[in-house]
């Protein structure tokens, strides 16, 4: 029963307990309850999928773990969010009660308010400024929030920080913005200001509590870039849709070569050029609501420019910022890249114990790519720590990796005619008929012939002054031979729009290429 101020009962509900809560306390729990909620469904949507690949090793880490495991089970995550959904009707329906215990005092005049049409306008008053601190609330929240998974913690980051500021900010301005809401209903069914000032300077003071977290959230998003492109916050070129011309020798095609047009951006993000995308390598090392972004356009472009080097250089900066994406990409590309020692080093680094959690998947990967450096002692370890644990990979599936020499692969291209391209498009400088033009070599998948994506991507180089190229260190393997001929806005000459397939005709050698221990001279490759 709720009592009036007589200590009779005035109300409908049996709630023993109820009434005689402050209405400070009545906002702490509902802050409380829903806090929680976001909290709980926050970290529900922020854990990685799947421990199979790498993870950050962190502290508390059996606390994700549940979450990870009740990302892959439908019925804890349905439990989960049931429970998210029940801590947020109860911290609405704690509220309601409030202002209905409130209500009905006021209409029976405990509180000296007259029956008449007073309780009503009150109520709509209440109401308009009800929602006018609820969406200062909401506001308030999200802002946080989107420093919070953007700018402070990046996706998959099992940090266990997050969490607890997940629940703090959402608690704090529903805290504050249900105890404006409950002064002013002290204001609007009490006797009013009128009469005590006391309710409305309460009022008052809580509003003012509200609006000033709501700045607080706008000014330190702000600071991190909010309402800014990815390019704006970079300070670096708007992208304009473009494309980057590619030459593929394929494997018994008709006809042996393939011009592939590979976007370059889309109207918006940063254009993918060398400059842009050091640019952007920079800016992701500060904290920025365009962090995330910057990371995954940085190592795409440098993906998209078929710089290997470059592309692996910048995913290892981003999987330590945080990217998950990123460990996934480099462990893909290092089962093809060249054993040298620049990426020995970054396979140590992705293989240090200390700093990831490695799952099954990852384990695989790291046994291939330590098998095709001659490190036959790392991948056997590796090799077996892939069937372990409850994802293990099935011992008989298990191949070992192709761990032949590394060698050298070298060719040259002959332009000739009018398919000379122009020197140096944008990539690096040249004079002479072809030079500064970058080739690729991408591991070959026998399903995917031409597979031209970040993860086959093995190593790249520039053509010399001869239209001469050679890689060095390449494992044993079978890869696709791609050159990049140019993009259309940077280029001046016949693939300034992109070489038409009908004039363009390619000989010498065709077909993709076999490393099996021993250095591989290709035939020269005469482009008209």
């Amino acid at each position: 029963m709720i009592e009036g101020h007589d200590g009779k009962a005035s109300g409908p509900l049996c709630l023993s307990c109820l009434p005689s809560l402050t209405d400070a306390v009545v906002a702490a729990l509902s802050s409380a309850a829903l806090g929680l909620a976001v909290a709980v469904m926050r970290t529900l949507s922020r854990v990685p999928a799947s421990d199979d690949l790498l993870l950050p090793r962190r502290a508390f880490y059996p606390f994700f773990a549940f979450f990870i495991k009740a990302q892959a089970s439908p019925a804890v995550r349905g439990a989960l969010s049931w429970l998210a959904l029940a801590l947020t009707l109860a911290s609405l329906l704690l509220v309601l009660w409030r202002l209905w215990a409130g209500f009905k005092r006021g209409r029976s005049g405990a509180m000296g308010v007259s029956r008449g049409r007073a309780p009503w306008l009150a109520a709509v008053g209440l109401l308009a400024g009800s929602l006018a601190f609820a969406a200062l609330a909401r506001s308030s929240i999200a802002t946080f929030l989107d420093m919070l998974q953007n700018a402070w913690f990046l996706p998959e980051s099992l940090d266990i920080r997050e969490p607890p500021l997940a629940f703090v900010l959402s608690a704090v301005p529903v805290f504050l913005a249900v105890a404006a809401i409950l002064s002013l209903a002290e204001t609007a069914f009490s006797s009013g200001p009128w009469k005590t000032a006391r309710p409305w300077k309460t009022a008052c003071g809580w509003t003012t509590a509200l609006a000033a977290c709501w700045l607080a959230a706008m000014i330190m998003a702000q600071g991190y870039g909010a309402g800014l492109s990815l390019a704006q916050s970079s300070g670096t070129s708007v992208g304009t849709p473009g494309s980057a011309f590619i030459l593929v020798l394929t494997e018994k095609g008709i006809p042996d070569y393939s011009v592939r047009e590979a976007p370059l951006a889309v109207p918006g993000p940063v254009e993918r050029a060398e400059d842009d995308l050091a640019g952007l390598e920079r800016f992701s090392r500060l904290r920025s609501l365009q962090r995330l972004p910057a990371l995954r356009h940085a190592y795409t472009g440098r993906a998209a420019l078929a710089d290997a080097d470059g592309m692996r250089a910048s995913a290892l900066a981003a999987l330590e910022a945080g990217d998950p994406l990123a460990g996934l990409l480099l462990l893909g590309s290092l089962s093809h890249a060249p054993a040298n020692k620049d990426n020995l080093r970054m396979l140590e680094t992705l293989a240090d114990e200390k700093r990831w959690r490695v799952g099954p998947h990852a384990a695989f990967l790291l046994s291939a790519a330590f098998a095709r450096f001659g490190v036959a002692d790392r991948a056997g370890y590796w090799l077996g720590r892939a069937s372990q644990g409850d994802a293990g990979i099935p011992a008989g599936l298990l191949v070992s990796p192709d761990s032949a020499k590394p060698s050298k692969v070298r060719g040259r291209f002959v332009f000739e005619g009018a398919a000379v391209p122009v020197s140096g498009s944008r990539q690096r400088g040249g004079s002479g008929k072809g030079e500064g033009l970058r080739v690729a070599l991408y591991s070959r998948d026998r399903a995917i012939p031409a597979d031209l994506s970040a993860m086959t991507l093995a190593a790249s180089t520039v053509l010399d002054a001869k239209g001469g190229f050679e890689f060095r260190d390449m494992p044993g393997g079978d890869y696709s031979l791609a050159l990049l001929l140019g993009t259309a806005e940077s280029s001046t000459g016949p693939f300034r729009a992109g070489p038409a397939r009908g004039s363009l005709r390619v000989s010498g050698h065709k077909g993709d290429i076999r490393v099996e221990g021993k250095d591989v001279s290709l035939a020269p490759i005469f482009l008209r």
